[in-house]
């Protein structure tokens, strides 16, 4: 396949269509299909390509750059690196067609660019300080965007979130039927429950870290003029010029140490036509860029700050900052995971809703452990004597075990591989907690009951006579089929989410 095109590049029949097929071959497998060139062959491709940067024809400036970009950088020659290095970088000076730009940058990016790192920060610079009109926008941003992917560990310096004591207003994400557990934890500081969750605005924001059963804290900039919505038909690029022009960089400078230094982000769009969301989220993303003067840099793989924009019933977009740098460490113990396991946020709701059944001194069980979650949650709230998690599955105690040793809780918890069904004890335990197995496409409804009815009878011979049974369930019916069948009480019934069939029981044999 090189061959073939290769003697059609030579020829000079097809320059541009041999090109584009050239950059195509190399994107796929570079190193493959420069390996099987000789010395010669290589150095006549990589002199034909540098040629061509002098091309009157944008189109064969930009593939040539990219194909030796991608040559050059198989080959793994430092000498024929910076060689490609210095005449992609004098090409780049002397292009005058900017859509070309990105394409110089992409192209020194994939070699030692060493030699020129210096030169490219200044070229940057010019960049952000020049003046550009709407036509040439789109080209900017992607000039820049690859500017700043190659020299990021150049003009990045790492953020610290020290705005502890400065008034935030946030958003804490909660479960919408239980809001009210939330602003119990919070006491005093000031809130207000909304929609999804409950509103803070404080001056002691680490004081809101003290409450376990909001899952996400979402900060709503203060900026200087109080519109913080903008309807979706508007103009986006003008909702971003105002974001910038009300303070958005200046109140994530005042909470951050290096507040000079860029912050990078992501955008995520909430809105109701899935099919508008990657183009919404592109176009603000370039506008707050541009507008900013590149203070903020576009990141989707490596960012401190996530930029939310929810639309609303009415269609307005309300504007949200999820900050990385704002250390939330309540569940810095979940160490390790596995699939379908608990959210700690929901397994702290759930133990709150059975803190009048919880006793001082626990015998805690939990059968079905997964990695530990449901276990650390119940002694965080109280202190329990004894911990015991059980699970079938080898991959979840291994889990359990990291989790648990992690929380402080080694000492006082065991953890067992081995099928509930079979377990024995030489005593009861006060408390039996559960998050059941559902009905999915592995897991048929059969099997699933068969499981609940084998789990039912177990638990009597475990629970202690004045004991509970704390059950997490999707299948609402199989539980309360089994629970009169085996002489179970429901003494509770919560109703965690409607739409996802979620319910939480407290039982007593």
């Amino acid at each position: 396949m090189l061959d073939t095109i290769l003697k059609k590049l030579y020829s000079g029949t097809d320059i541009k269509g041999s090109l584009a097929e050239l950059k195509k071959l190399l994107k796929d497998d570079a190193a493959a299909e420069i390996k099987v060139l000789r010395d010669n062959e290589f150095a006549e491709l990589t002199d034909r390509l540098t040629a061509y940067l002098d091309d009157p024809d944008p189109k064969i400036r930009k593939n040539s750059a990219i194909s030796l970009g991608y040559a050059a950088g198989a080959a793994g020659d430092k000498e024929v690196s910076d060689r490609i290095v210095t005449r992609l970088f004098e090409a780049y000076c002397t292009e005058q067609t900017k859509y070309n730009m990105a394409a110089y940058i992409e192209a020194i990016g994939r070699l030692d660019f060493s030699s020129v790192s210096d030169k490219l920060l200044k070229c940057r610079d010019t960049l952000i300080q020049s003046e550009y009109g709407a036509e040439d926008k789109k080209h900017i941003l992607e000039e820049m965007r690859e500017l700043n992917i190659l020299l990021r560990d150049r003009i990045e310096k790492k953020h610290e979130y020290t705005g502890y004591e400065l008034l935030n207003e946030a958003v804490l994400l909660t479960n919408r039927n239980f809001k009210n557990i939330t602003t119990e934890e919070l006491g005093r500081i000031p809130h207000r429950e909304f929609n999804a969750g409950v509103m803070v605005k404080t001056k002691n924001i680490r004081k809101v870290l003290e409450s376990r059963t909001f899952g996400e804290i979402l900060f709503v900039p203060e900026l200087s003029d109080e519109k913080q919505t903008e309807d979706m038909s508007e103009d986006l690029s003008e909702y971003a010029r105002t974001l910038i022009e009300r303070g958005l960089v200046e109140y994530l400078a005042r909470r951050h140490s290096n507040p000079g230094a860029p912050f990078y982000f992501r955008v995520e769009c909430k809105c109701r036509d899935i099919k508008k969301k990657s183009d919404l989220e592109k176009k603000l993303a370039g506008e707050l860029e541009f507008r900013s003067g590149w203070r903020l840099i576009n990141s989707t793989g490596d960012y401190d700050f996530e930029f939310r924009f929810i639309e609303g019933s009415s269609g307005k977009l309300q504007f949200l900052i999820g900050m990385r740098t704002f250390p939330d460490d309540r569940f810095d113990y979940r160490k390790d995971t596995i699939s379908a396991g608990m959210k700690p946020s929901l397994a702290a709701l759930l133990v709150r809703l059975s803190k009048k059944y919880i006793v001082d001194n626990a015998a805690v069980l939990d059968p079905v452990c997964g990695s530990g979650i449901f276990l650390i949650e119940r002694e965080f709230l109280s202190p329990a004597r004894i911990l015991y998690g059980i699970d079938i599955y080898g991959e979840a105690v291994k889990a359990a075990q990291n989790n648990t040793k992690a929380a402080g809780m080694s000492r006082k918890t065991e953890l067992i591989n081995k099928d509930f069904i079979q377990f024995r004890h030489q005593y009861r335990f006060d408390e039996i907690y559960a998050d059941m197995p559902r009905i999915t496409a592995g897991r048929d409804s059969s099997e699933v009951e068969r499981f609940y009815m084998e789990f039912m009878s177990k638990a009597r011979d475990l629970l202690e006579t004045s004991g509970h049974l704390f059950i997490f369930t999707h299948n609402r019916n199989i539980l309360k089929r089994y629970a009169t069948k085996f002489g179970y009480s429901v003494l509770e019934e919560f109703e965690i989410s409607k739409v996802e069939e979620a319910y939480y029981y407290v039982l007593k044999y």
